[in-house]
């Protein structure tokens, strides 16, 4: 889960690109990205927070995930907007 929290992270900021240079055709399927994105983060971290303690994970190292899920929830949302506006242009 870890691992993919920050994958998901990384792939968030790769949409941001896709968004500028992708054709308009494809905007939809870059939402629906965005929403798997944000969904696989807020899912990873509920698995994370429940096995914290099997895990022995640190407060500071779980704030860290929570912050990174946080980062995602933010950029989606802004990308999501964006693409709502693009869609009714």
């Amino acid at each position: 889960e870890q691992t993919i929290i920050k994958l998901n992270y990384e792939t968030i900021l790769l949409t941001k690109e896709l968004l500028m240079i992708g054709n308009k055709n494809l905007i939809s399927d870059i939402g629906c990205g965005i929403s798997f994105i944000n969904s696989g983060a807020e899912s990873a971290l509920l698995n994370l927070m429940i096995n914290a303690k099997t895990l022995k994970l640190k407060r500071q190292k779980i704030d860290k995930y929570i912050t990174f899920v946080k980062k995602i929830n933010q950029i989606s949302k802004k990308l999501l907007k964006e693409i709502n506006k693009k869609i009714s242009d």
